[in-house]
């Protein structure tokens, strides 16, 4: 899938020399997406929550053409994501904590239901460039694109009980990032319109980003009794790949004067 986007937009442009000429200047599209991660799961407790592996409704998705000339445009793009099933990333961290320290320890959490079970989200803006290929009823507009994602972030934070002990602890996994944070992202799109009027436009449109993960936790154990803390820093910067789907409908907004 990583390799068919980009065969797509070098055939489009190489096929560029049947287009007719057009008089389109601003086409204005509104959406709704599915977005794919396609990198495998390391199965970590701060891979649970960073939010980098979970699939998601992209709602809005808002995108702008602006053709400058004939056949080249400049791209905007917003889309915000709303994972699905959420919390389900939430209770497989919880699980693994169960997991890997249950033998030993009673765990209790420490975060009231309602702040929990907040969903995180992320947010891609970016801009870019266009080339447009067009027939009587069909419009392909292959993309490059870099922008910004921003990732919300979960953390969790639990009270262990030593087994056939007194001894109490904190364990925290908590995001440097507590709110939105953005890494910077390049993708590639092949989006395309079918005109249902002078004016108006159905578009499909898959389109493939690459950012880097950006984790930053720390992972605290406190002792309860004498407050010394431990602190273990975990990071991940390794490359994501996403791809996102979507379907819209398009408005011209403007038009350029016909050449004779």
């Amino acid at each position: 899938m990583k390799n068919i986007l980009p065969a797509i937009i070098v055939i489009c442009c190489v096929t560029a020399a049947a287009q007719e000429k057009q008089d389109e200047r601003f086409i204005l599209r509104g959406g709704i997406g599915y977005d794919i991660p396609l990198n495998p799961h390391s199965g970590t407790v701060t891979d649970y929550l960073s939010g980098i592996h979970q699939k998601g409704i992209s709602l809005p998705k808002i995108s702008a053409s602006w053709f400058i000339t004939n056949n080249w445009g400049i791209e905007l793009l917003f889309q915000g994501v709303v994972p699905r099933n959420g919390d389900k990333y939430l209770r497989q961290a919880e699980e693994l904590l169960q997991q890997e320290m249950g033998d030993n320890y009673f765990l209790s959490d420490n975060i009231p239901y309602y702040d929990l079970y907040v969903t995180p989200a992320r947010i891609a803006a970016g801009a870019g460039v266009s080339y447009k290929i067009e027939t009587k009823r069909f419009i392909l507009l292959p993309k490059l694109l870099a922008g910004v994602t921003a990732i919300d972030r979960e953390y969790l934070s639990y009270t262990l009980k030593e087994k056939d002990a007194n001894d109490e602890w904190t364990l925290t996994y908590e995001s440097k990032h507590r709110s939105l944070n953005g890494v910077v992202s390049v993708g590639y799109s092949a989006e395309l319109l079918y005109r249902l009027s002078n004016v108006r436009y159905i578009s499909l449109d898959a389109a493939m980003f690459h950012h880097r993960a950006g984790t930053d936790y720390q992972r605290m154990v406190t002792n309860r009794i004498t407050g010394e803390t431990t602190t273990e820093r975990i990071r991940d910067n390794r490359m994501i790949h996403r791809l996102n789907i979507s379907i819209g409908f398009g408005f011209e907004l403007s038009k350029r004067r016909k050449r004779n």
